[in-house]
C-alpha cells in the first residue's frame, strides 16, 4: 500500500515540467535547460484507520415467506467469512448473478479472484493488465464510484481497502473513500517514475524514488498497482493527458487474493434482500461452489512444484516447424533440433511475389506478420486484436513458457533468414517467457501472462542472426547455456532479466551484426502496418495539408510511406538499384538505409551479455529497486561487438505534454523533419514520409488501442500544419536518447546491473569498438550532465552514446571476478574502460584481471571540445583499465591487476579512480587537466576580449550618430552642444573606465553563468 490522494487536488506532478521558452518568449531557445521542479502530494504513508459502519436497527430488511430464501447485497448483516451476495438486490443468472465476496466486520470486501467471470458483470468493464491486476478497460474511464455498477446510484456508502481480502477493512478516518488506483504504465499511459522504482513482481510491495538521478529530496510512488486513491479520483479522457506528465490513475483490484477494495453501505443506500425460491437457489449455490472448488485446485496447481521433469517427453524440430510462427514450447520435454533453421514466417508465396503489384509492405497483406482472418489467434495471442504478444508481429523463434526443458541444437544453427531479418526488426531466436515484455512495460499492451519458464537448458550449437537477441528472458529461474556460439545479433547475445540462478558457461559470443540494413526507423514502419491499416480503413478519405503542400487523403500519406518502405525491401533483399534522381528513392534512402558504412546499428547500445533486474534495462545503469540473484558466467569469450549510435531529441512545445512520439514511442525525429536546426525557433517542417504518418494518426485516429502512445500537443502540430514557427509556441527538450527514447550508452561486452551474487571466472573480452559520432550540440539541450530524466549523471554524465566499456557493475553486490582479459576496446570520441565498478557495488579481484590496449577518443580533435561550455555534454575522451566512480563502492583486490596500452585525452586518476597497475610507459594520455584548464581559460577571456569589443564598437555607433546629428544643428548652436559633448564624452569616460575596474569580475562570472551546465529533462 502506497499512498493516498486529496480528491480535491490529487495532481501529483503538477510542477513536473521543464524551464524553457513560453509563449511570445523573444528567445528562442531553452536558456537554462529544463531544472525538475519537484512535489510530492501523495502521501507515502498508507491509512490505517478501520472501516467501521453500525448499521443500528433501524433498517428493515423484507419478510421471507417458507420456502424461499433472502439474499442480501451486502455485508452489513452476515457472519465474517465467504458469503454469496447480490449487490443489485436483484437476480438474472447472466447479468446479476451470486457475487462471492468476503465478509469483515459488516464491510463487503470484493475479491475478484474467487470467480472473474461473476465479478465482470458487476463492473463497466473488467479486464486482466497482469494476472495479479485487474481494471477498466483501456477506453473506459469511470472512477472507482462509477466503475462498480452497484455503487454508481448512491453516495452512501463508505470505502476501504483490504490488503489481504479477508479481514481488516481500512481507510482514512474523515472521508472514508479510499479505494485502489493502478498506476498510468499498466494501462498504457505515462507514469513519471517507471524505470526507476517499479512495485516488485512477487511481492507486490511498492516503492517511492527520487527523481534527478536520485538526487532529489522529493519522492514519487513508483510503478505500482495498488495506489489509495478517492474513489472519485478522476481518469483522464484525453489521450494527450494520458501520455504526458499527468496523475494517470485507473481503478484497480487485486486478483491473487491480495490487495482488495472494501465498502460498506449506509441504510440509506443499502439495496433490500432478493427473495428467491430454496431450490433455485440451492442449485445456484452449488454451481458456484464447484466453480471456486476448481479455481482453489488452478492456484493450488499453478504454485506447485513441478513433478514431470520431461524426461518421457521428446520432441524433434525441423524447418517444418517454424513455417508459419513461433514455435511455442508449453509441456516439459527434450526438444532437438535435427538440421539448421531458417525463420521465415509467413513469407509470401512464389505466386504472391510473382505478381505485379506485389508490395512486401502491404497493410492489406500483412506479410511475415500473424494472420488477422482469426486463423491463429488461439495460439498467437494479439494476431488480430489490440492485446497480446503477438500484436506487434513475431518477436521471437522460440518461446519456453514451462518448466524442467532442455533445447539441444544438437550442432546444428538456428537464425533469421535475410529478408525475415530485414521485414521483422525486433526478435529474440529464444525467448524464456510467453512474451518479451513484463505487465506495465512495453510500447503495447502484451497482455497479463509471462509464464517464465524454469530449470531450461539451451545447449550445443549456433544461435545465428537476430535483429534483438540470441537470447532473451524475464523472471527465468534455473537456467543454464552452455557450449553455444551466438553471433550477428543487433542488441545482446543475452540478455536476462529478474533471473535467479543462471549460468553461462563454454559460450563463445560474436560478433554482432556488423551488415544492418535499415534504421530504427525502418522498425517502427514495420511494427505499425497494422495500425496504419486501421487508420486507413477508418479515415482513409480524409484530407489535410502540411504547410506549403497541396492537400492529400491520409491514405494518400500511408501509401506513399508503404512506397518507400517497398523501395527499401527491394533494393535490400533483390539488390534493385535506384537512380539518385528518383525523388522517392532519395527519400527512402535518407529515411530508412543505414547510414553506417560498416553497417553497424544506429540504435543506443549493443551488449555481448547482459544481466539486469526485473524489466528493460533501457534506461540508465542501476535503475530499477529490484534484485536479481546468483549469476555465473565462466570460460566464456565476448568479441567484436560494434555500435555507431545516433542522437535523438525529445522535444515537445506543451511543458506539461510526454515527448512528442508515435504509438510505439517511435520519436518524432524534429531534426530530421525541420528544414534546418541552426536556429530552431525559425525552423520549417518539410517532413518524412513517417513523420507525415505520426501527424496524421495523431488527427484522425481516435482509438486508444491503436494510439498506444502516440503524443502529438497543439504546437508541434500547428508547426507542422500552419506552418507556426516555435518561437511563437516556444519549445521544450531533453538528449541522450535514441530513436526509441532509450539511454544510449555504447559498447559493453559485459553489463551486470543490480544482481547479487555473481561470480565472471575466464572470461575473455575483445575487439569492443564505437565509432558513434558526437553528441547533438542544439540550444534545446545546450551543455548537461543530466540528458535524460532516467541518466544518473553521478554514474555517467553528459552524452553518453560515444562511449565503451568491457564490464560495468552497478548497485551489484557479493561479485567475484577471476581470470577476466580485456583487449582492444576502441571509442572514437567517448570514454573507454576496461571494467568500471559504478554506484553501491561490491566485488572481489581474484587471480589475474589484465586489461590491454583501451582507446579513448581516436577520432576526437580538440576543437571539437566546448571548453566554455566545461567540456558538455560532450566529454574529453578519458580512458581507464579498472576504473571506480566512488559512488558506494566497494572492492576487494586478493589477485592482480595489470594494465598496458591505455590511451586517452585524459587517464582516470591513478590515485582515486584506477583500481590496479597500470604500465607507467604504454599508459598515457595525450594531454593533462592543466592543458584542458588553460584551453577554457584561454576562450573565456577570448569571449570577453569578444564581448568587450562588441560593446565598444556599439559605443563608436553611437558616438558616430550623434556627431552626424551635430552637423544637422544650426552654426549657433554648435558651440554650446559641441561643450555639453566634450563634457557628457568626459562623463561616460569616467564611468565605463571605473565599471570596468569594479565589475570585471561580475561580468566573467555572469559569462560563466551564461554557459554554464545544465540539465534538460524530458520524460
Amino acid at each position: 500500500l502506497l499512498g493516498m490522494c486529496d480528491v480535491g487536488a490529487c495532481q501529483m506532478y503538477p510542477g513536473d515540467t521543464l524551464d524553457g521558452v513560453a509563449v511570445g518568449s523573444s528567445s528562442g531557445g531553452s536558456s537554462t535547460g529544463g531544472n525538475r521542479v519537484e512535489t510530492a502530494p501523495i502521501a507515502v504513508d498508507p491509512p490505517t484507520d478501520p472501516l467501521v459502519y453500525s448499521p443500528g436497527m433501524s433498517y428493515e430488511d423484507v419478510s421471507i415467506p417458507d420456502g424461499k430464501v433472502g439474499v442480501k447485497s451486502a455485508c452489513n448483516y452476515l457472519d465474517d467469512g465467504l458469503q454469496y451476495v447480490l449487490p443489485y438486490g436483484t437476480f438474472d443468472e447472466e447479468s446479476a448473478p451470486l457475487l462471492p465476496v468476503m465478509c469483515s466486520q459488516g464491510n463487503t470486501i470484493l475479491d475478484a479472484s474467487l470467480s472473474f467471470e461473476r465479478y465482470s458483470q458487476y463492473f463497466t468493464s473488467l479486464y486482466m493488465y497482469d494476472v495479479g491486476i485487474a481494471g477498466p478497460t483501456l477506453d473506459d474511464f469511470s472512477t472507482w464510484r462509477q466503475w462498480y455498477l452497484p455503487l454508481e446510484s448512491s453516495d452512501d456508502f463508505l470505502y476501504g481497502v483490504a490488503d489481504d481480502c479477508a479481514t481488516q477493512c481500512v481507510t482514512d478516518g474523515l472521508k472514508q473513500d479510499h479505494t485502489y488506483y493502478m498506476t498510468g504504465n499498466f494501462y498504457l499511459c505515462a507514469w513519471i517514475t517507471k524505470g526507476d522504482c517499479d512495485m516488485d513482481a512477487e511481492t507486490y510491495e511498492c516503492y517511492v524514488c527520487a527523481r534527478n538521478g536520485g538526487r532529489s529530496t522529493s519522492v514519487y510512488p513508483g510503478v505500482c498497482s495498488h495506489v489509495a486513491a478517492s474513489a472519485d479520483f478522476q481518469v483522464h479522457d484525453d489521450h494527450f493527458q494520458c501520455t504526458g506528465n499527468n496523475d494517470n490513475m485507473k481503478p484497480s483490484i487485486g486478483l491473487q487474493h491480495q490487495f482488495c477494495v472494501c465498502y460498506n453501505p449506509t441504510n440509506a443506500g443499502l439495496h433490500a434482500s432478493y427473495v428467491m425460491d430454496e431450490a433455485t437457489y440451492s442449485a445456484q449455490v452449488s454451481v458456484l461452489q464447484q466453480e471456486l472448488s476448481a479455481s482453489e485446485a488452478a492456484e493450488a496447481a499453478s504454485q506447485a512444484q513441478a513433478i514431470n521433469d520431461g524426461s518421457d517427453n521428446v520432441v524433434y524440430l525441423s524447418n517444418a516447424d517454424f513455417l508459419y510462427g513461433t514455435y511455442r514450447i508449453t509441456e516439459p520435454g527434450i526438444y532437438i533440433l535435427t538440421e539448421d533453421i531458417v525463420i521465415n514466417f509467413n513469407a509470401p508465396s512464389d505466386a504472391q511475389r510473382a505478381a505485379d503489384d506485389f508490395s512486401p509492405n502491404s497493410y492489406d497483406a500483412l506479410y511475415w506478420l500473424p494472420h488477422t482472418d482469426g486463423t491463429q489467434d488461439e495460439h498467437y495471442m494479439g494476431a488480430s486484436t489490440w492485446n497480446g504478444p503477438y500484436q506487434l508481429g513475431f518477436f521471437t523463434g522460440v518461446t519456453v513458457e514451462t518448466s524442467n526443458v532442455v533445447i539441444d541444437l544438437n550442432g546444428f544453427e538456428i537464425g533469421m533468414s535475410d529478408e525475415f531479418y530485414l521485414q521483422q526488426r525486433f526478435f529474440s531466436i529464444f525467448e524464456l517467457a510467453a512474451k518479451n515484455f513484463v505487465a506495465g512495460q512495453g510500447p503495447v499492451d502484451f497482455g497479463p501472462y509471462l509464464n517464465a519458464a524454469t530449470n531450461v537448458i539451451i545447449k550445443n550449437g549456433v544461435i545465428g542472426k537476430a535483429t534483438h537477441h540470441g537470447v532473451h528472458a524475464n523472471d527465468a529461474s534455473a537456467v543454464t547455456l552452455e557450449n553455444l556460439q551466438i553471433h550477428s545479433f543487433d542488441v545482446a547475445g543475452i540478455q536476462l532479466n529478474g533471473f535467479k540462478d543462471i549460468a553461462i558457461r563454454d559460450c563463445d559470443i560474436g560478433p554482432s551484426s556488423s551488415n544492418i540494413p535499415v534504421t530504427g526507423r525502418y522498425l517502427h514502419a514495420r511494427t505499425l502496418l497494422r495500425r496504419f491499416a486501421h487508420l486507413v480503413d477508418s479515415y482513409g478519405d480524409e484530407a489535410f495539408a502540411f504547410y506549403g503542400r497541396e492537400s492529400r487523403t491520409v491514405r494518400e500519406y500511408v501509401d506513399e510511406l508503404v512506397t518507400q518502405m517497398d523501395m527499401v525491401y527491394f533494393h535490400v533483399i533483390d539488390g534493385v538499384e535506384y537512380d539518385d534522381t528518383d525523388e522517392q528513392w532519395m527519400k527512402a534512402k535518407d529515411l530508412f538505409i543505414n547510414p553506417n558504412e560498416n553497417g553497424y546499428g544506429d540504435g543506443g547500445v549493443v551488449y555481448g551479455i547482459l544481466l539486469n533486474s526485473r524489466g528493460g534495462a533501457v534506461m540508465g545503469f542501476g535503475n530499477a529497486p529490484s534484485q536479481s540473484t546468483n549469476a555465473v558466467i565462466e570460460n566464456v569469450a565476448i568479441h567484436d561487438l560494434a555500435i555507431s549510435p545516433l542522437e535523438k531529441l525529445k522535444f515537445k512545445t506543451n511543458p506539461l505534454g510526454g515527448a512528442t512520439r508515435g504509438p510505439v514511442a517511435d520519436v518524432f525525429d524534429i531534426m530530421k523533419v525541420a528544414d534546418q536546426w541552426d536556429d530552431i525557433s525559425t525552423a520549417n517542417y518539410v517532413g518524412t514520409a513517417y513523420s507525415d504518418v505520426q501527424i496524421a494518426m495523431s488527427q484522425f485516429e481516435k482509438s486508444w488501442f491503436v494510439l498506444d502512445h502516440t503524443c502529438f500537443d497543439e504546437g508541434i502540430v500547428s508547426w507542422a500544419i500552419d506552418g507556426l514557427n516555435f518561437d511563437v509556441n516556444g519549445y521544450y527538450g531533453g538528449c541522450n536518447t535514441d530513436i526509441q527514447l532509450h539511454i544510449n550508452k555504447g559498447v559493453i561486452g559485459l553489463r551486470i546491473d543490480n544482481i547479487v551474487g555473481f561470480q565472471v571466472s575466464n572470461v575473455q573480452i575483445y575487439n569492443l569498438l564505437n565509432t558513434g559520432v558526437l553528441g547533438t550540440e542544439t540550444d534545446v539541450c545546450g551543455a548537461y550532465t543530466q540528458g535524460n530524466a532516467h541518466q544518473d549523471p553521478l554514474i555517467t554524465a553528459g552524452y553518453t552514446g560515444t562511449e565503451g566499456y568491457g564490464v560495468t557493475i552497478t548497485q551489484s553486490t557479493d561479485g567475484v571476478l577471476a581470470n577476466v582479459n580485456i583487449n582492444n576496446l576502441e571509442t572514437h570520441y567517448g570514454f573507454a574502460t576496461g571494467v568500471a565498478l559504478f554506484k553501491q557495488s561490491s566485488v572481489e579481484f581474484t587471480e589475474n584481471i589484465v586489461v590491454d590496449n583501451i582507446n579513448a577518443g581516436t577520432k576526437m580533435d580538440v576543437s571539437y571540445l566546448r571548453p566554455l561550455q566545461d567540456y558538455l555534454p560532450n566529454k574529453i575522451p578519458m580512458a581507464c583499465s579498472v576504473f571506480d566512480n566512488n559512488y558506494g563502492t566497494h572492492f576487494e583486490l586478493t589477485g592482480t591487476i595489470t594494465a598496458s596500452n591505455v590511451r586517452g585525452y585524459l587517464l582516470c586518476d591513478a590515485d582515486t579512480a584506477m583500481i590496479g597497475d597500470c604500465d607507467d610507459e604504454t599508459c598515457s594520455a595525450s594531454h593533462d587537466s592543466d592543458f584542458f584548464d588553460a584551453l577554457k581559460q584561454q576562450q573565456l577571456k577570448q569571449a570577453l576580449k569578444e564581448q568587450q569589443q562588441q560593446r565598444k564598437e556599439k559605443t563608436f555607433t553611437v558616438y558616430g550618430s550623434f556627431s552626424h546629428s551635430l552637423l544637422q544643428i544650426p552654426i549657433y548652436l554648435v558651440l554650446p552642444f559641441t561643450a555639453l559633448a566634450l563634457i557628457s564624452i568626459y562623463m561616460c569616460y569616467l564611468w565605463s573606465h571605473s565599471y570596468t575596474q569594479i565589475g570585471a569580475g561580475d561580468e566573467k562570472h555572469k559569462l560563466k553563468q551564461n554557459l554554464s551546465e545544465y540539465t534538460p529533462l524530458l520524460n
